[in-house]
């Protein structure tokens, strides 16, 4: 019963920071500029960038980036995804063996896309397998196949390489619902 309640609240925390995410005005970390009128004349000592056509600098950059992370799917996992603003698509897995291995792909919304920051919410879904070898009092040893599938909802969130995705899922399997979703780690990005 206890585990219900803390899922409950895991489940109102990320549901209020994919809210606050989503209505924030600055959008987490947008720099926001106050717009001049049209023709409004700049002052004489006003020093102003020039446009260097840079696209990589602009809101909605497109990048690629994979990398490694711990926790779901697979505990340890490799991760790969495309940040093609709007849209998130991105995998991520790993298989140690019979006794550990998962799988996720993720499909996503971006609030804020570039190539130092991103972020947005996504659909999940994966396999998670553990096949641990349990002792029990007498000694004994015995092996318990565990394995669950799950679709959820989760927060990605990229920053500077490092990155993090938070979420609850439900699924059918062996575990209980629901279940949560984290995983974080460092991607490199080109």
């Amino acid at each position: 019963m206890a585990t219900d309640t803390f899922s409950g609240r895991i489940g109102a925390v990320v549901l209020l920071v994919c809210a606050l995410a989503a209505l924030h005005p600055a959008r987490m970390g947008a720099q926001m500029i106050p717009r001049e009128a049209p023709g409004t004349p700049v002052p004489a000592n006003a020093s102003v960038a020039p446009d260097t056509g840079d696209a990589d600098d602009a809101p909605g950059a497109k990048f690629l980036a994979v990398g490694a992370g711990v926790g779901t799917p697979a505990g340890i996992s490799f991760t790969a995804g495309g940040y093609l603003a709007p849209l998130f698509l991105g995998v991520s897995g790993g298989y140690w063996g019979t006794r550990w291995n998962g799988f996720q792909g993720d499909i996503g919304v971006l609030f804020n896309s570039s190539p130092g920051f991103a972020h947005g919410i996504s659909v999940v879904g994966g396999v998670f397998r553990a096949n641990p070898v349990i002792a029990n009092a007498g000694g004994a040893a015995k092996e318990t196949d565990r394995i669950v599938h799950y679709v959820g909802a989760a927060y990605d969130a990229y920053l500077s390489g490092f990155y993090l995705q938070i979420g609850l899922a439900h699924g059918r399997g062996d575990y209980p619902n629901p279940q949560l979703l984290m995983q974080f780690g460092y991607l490199f990005a080109f």
